[in-house]
């Protein structure tokens, strides 16, 4: 009499699919309901194995996948089946999930499969169409990333900054409500102490290594340098070169909280010369 096919469930979801329900306990119920009509037994340490975060960049170092593989070699004989919802779920990099079939099914006749668009491993076609579902997933990732990598150069050439604020400013984040923005505004707990570094610095009596551990103590050596010399603080943004793009700098929406006069000061003392009189 046959046994029961013995069933592990993964399950894996990012930040941006949680936001669109596409959770890691929807993925559950349909892999419990599809092994209840099919009468198979789910087995494992854990179930299901969660990843909670984007494959694509762990997809040759993802923990839950790597703990499936050591439970599989420790129970050789006793797991039939690694059961995922889609192939997207389980892998967007074709190296990854060429190598790990290799190790569950080659190695240890574990197969890995998806409840969508199953694929037949006995088949002579297998790897054609293991290339398709992976590699479609990889072309989407890439796809969003180009469009995301865009829309930021296309944000930084209006003036708009789309990163962390700096040092004296503050994010502020859009509100679906009131129709607010996404934007920077003066951080007005912190922005004094920039301007007071600056016009320290720029007086050229203390060194400036001296001002950063008195009025700005936790920031790194190479930050406080860095952020010296930073130009957003005149008002500018940096903008990196991107595809034909060159890099440059253009005027931020931004209100500057350093004069002309004092940034240039400050550069004079940074590069080793006197203050003018």
């Amino acid at each position: 009499m046959d046994h029961k096919k013995r069933v592990i469930l993964y399950t894996r979801v990012s930040s941006d699919e949680q936001k669109e329900r596409l959770s890691i306990e929807a993925q559950e119920r349909s892999l419990r309901l599809y092994c209840q009509n099919r009468g198979y037994e789910i087995i494992g340490d854990e179930q299901p194995y969660k990843e909670d975060y984007s494959a694509k960049d762990y997809d040759m170092r993802r923990p839950e996948i790597k703990r499936i593989y050591e439970y599989c070699k420790k129970n050789r004989g006793k797991v039939d089946l690694i059961l995922f919802l889609r192939w997207d779920r389980y892998s967007r990099n074709v190296e990854f999930a060429f190598t790990y079939k290799r190790l569950f099914y080659d190695e240890m006749g574990v197969e890995i499969n998806a409840v969508e668009e199953a694929i037949d491993f006995k088949a002579t076609d297998w790897s054609t169409w293991l290339a398709i579902r992976c590699g479609v997933a990889h072309t989407e990732d890439a796809k969003i990333a180009r469009r995301t990598r865009e829309g930021i150069h296309e944000h930084l050439m209006r003036g708009e900054w789309c990163g962390k604020a700096p040092r004296g400013y503050i994010n502020i984040k859009a509100d679906e409500k009131t129709g607010t923005d996404h934007y920077l505004a003066i951080d007005h707990k912190t922005a004094p102490i920039i301007q007071q570094i600056f016009r320290e610095v720029a007086e050229g009596v203390e060194e400036p290594a001296s001002i950063r551990r008195r009025l700005l103590p936790k920031a790194s050596k190479s930050s406080f340098f860095k952020m010296l010399k930073n130009r957003f603080y005149l008002g500018y943004v940096q903008v990196p070169a991107f595809m034909d793009y060159p890099a440059c700098e253009v005027i931020g929406r931004h209100e500057p909280i350093i004069d002309n006069e004092t940034f240039m000061a400050v550069q004079r003392i940074m590069s080793g010369k006197k203050k003018e009189k």
